[in-house]
């Protein structure tokens, strides 16, 4: 049993470790190209076309793509929903604003989804909430605010990077809505089904944009390192470490497994220093309020049951 508690505890933290790398591989791409050759919408599209494709692999594997085609044919609408608004919309508001700041403030500010989701929990999923909730969620939003405001020069943000981290913001808003609304359709189909449902008609939204504004012509131009890295983001930052996250889930309790997730604020921006070589400078404190935050309302404020797939 302890074992197999520890290999929980290590799958999750894998999870939690490929999470961290997504903001770093995104800039990554944004140095292999000038101004304006690869888009947000270009970056977003390619990651979920990617995913799509593992988790697809995945399902057959698992015997279950008779079981998501019924998700689409029972539950269109929701369905629907969820893919505009969990990959389409929160997506393009993040790659947007990951375009304009840096990537350790963009993973700092939207790590504070679990703060959002307990907070929307609440009334519309009738959780449980705790008052230290409550300080968590202050906490969280003070670390997601100091954030955005510290990312300019002498410590006043440049207009450009306040921009960025307002829409990494509700990015991670969106991200919260998305999962509380897929909350009822993953206990029905699964977390599996119902990522690649979102996934797939959130890919054909983002490549109808991209065709409607004349962009196609775009992936001709991509850096060979581009797709390679557009690879990674969608297969093992999507696919496998969902599997992983999941997976660990299972063996451990589920509130103090999910609770591993504030480690993410923190290795984002040690990676960020490292690869990147952004000076982390007053974004520590951010950090701690986030991830104190995440703590408080994941592990003590809320008690949340996780959906095994």
């Amino acid at each position: 049993m302890a074992g197999e508690r520890i290999k929980g505890y290590l799958s999750v933290f894998v999870a939690i470790f490929l999470f961290s790398t997504v903001e770093v591989a995104a800039k990554l791409i944004h140095r292999l190209h000038g101004p304006g050759e690869i888009g947000h919408l270009q970056l977003a599209f390619l990651r979920f076309l990617f995913a799509g494709m593992f988790l697809l692999t995945v399902l057959a594997a698992r015997g279950r793509l008779r079981l998501a085609a019924e998700a689409l044919r029972r539950d269109a609408l929701p369905m629907l929903v969820l893919g505009v608004l969990g990959i389409y919309v929160t997506f393009t508001l993040y790659y947007w604003g990951l375009e304009r700041t840096r990537a350790s403030t963009a993973a700092v500010v939207f790590c504070v989804n679990p703060v959002f989701t307990a907070v929307l929990a609440r009334p519309l999923l009738k959780e449980r909430f705790r008052w230290s909730a409550w300080v968590g969620v202050g906490l969280g939003l003070a670390g997601a605010l100091l954030a955005i405001a510290g990312t300019g020069s002498s410590g006043l943000p440049a207009r450009s990077e306040l921009m960025g981290g307002s829409a990494v913001l509700a990015a991670a808003l969106s991200w919260s809505l998305y999962t509380i609304v897929g909350k009822r359709y993953s206990e029905k189909y699964g977390e599996t089904v119902v990522s690649f449902t979102g996934i797939a008609i959130g890919s054909a939204l983002f490549l109808f944009t991209i065709l409607l504004r004349g962009e196609g012509r775009r992936f001709l131009d991509l850096h060979p390192d581009t797709w390679l890295i557009c690879m990674y983001i969608g297969v093992l930052t999507v696919g496998v470490a969902y599997l992983f996250y999941f997976g660990g889930l299972k063996k451990v309790p589920a509130s103090s497994g999910a609770s591993l997730f504030f480690l993410k604020p923190s290795l984002a921006v040690l990676l960020a220093w490292l690869v990147l070589g952004e000076s982390p400078g007053p974004l520590w404190l951010p950090v701690a309020l986030s991830s104190l935050g995440i703590v408080l309302t994941t592990y003590h404020g809320v008690e949340e049951e996780w959906v095994e797939d």
